[in-house]
């Protein structure tokens, strides 16, 4: 077996032919980190994700793979709800970090209420052709 971004598996089968396996994952792993044992009825994987996120849907790119199952025995339901956790207060930090990057560099655009109105008769000049402002 080899763990690289992606699974590779070849294993003689009952007939003594050699059979592949290749799982193009959804996200990337840590080679390192994974291990194999296997089973009579089959394989068990280790699989390490390389970032510690929110669980991921599915193991594979392919939604159509049927024939691979988590084993709920081997997890604990609260690290998906703790590993939610931190990945929402990165991406907010990292929302509100890019939003004060992104502060008015000029005086028109500090002042809201002038694009709004801007816009605004933008919208009713579009809306009706024969409008018209007038200012007293």
């Amino acid at each position: 077996m080899n763990f690289q971004p992606n699974i590779h598996l070849t294993v003689p089968n009952k007939q003594g032919q050699n059979v592949e396996l290749s799982l193009d994952l959804l996200r990337p792993i840590i080679p390192e980190k994974c291990s194999y044992t296997s089973l009579d009825s089959g394989i068990k994987m280790q699989i390490e994700k390389r970032v510690k996120e929110p669980c991921w849907k599915r193991l594979t790119k392919n939604t159509k793979v049927n024939f691979l199952i988590k084993d709920k025995r081997l997890s604990d339901p609260t690290d998906c709800e703790e590993a939610k956790e931190v990945w929402l207060g990165e991406y907010m930090f990292f929302k509100r970090k890019n939003k004060s990057n992104s502060s008015p560099t000029r005086v028109d655009d500090a002042d809201p209420t002038k694009k709004k109105d801007i816009n605004i008769i933008d919208s009713l000049k579009d809306a009706h052709p024969n409008f018209s402002l007038h200012e007293y």
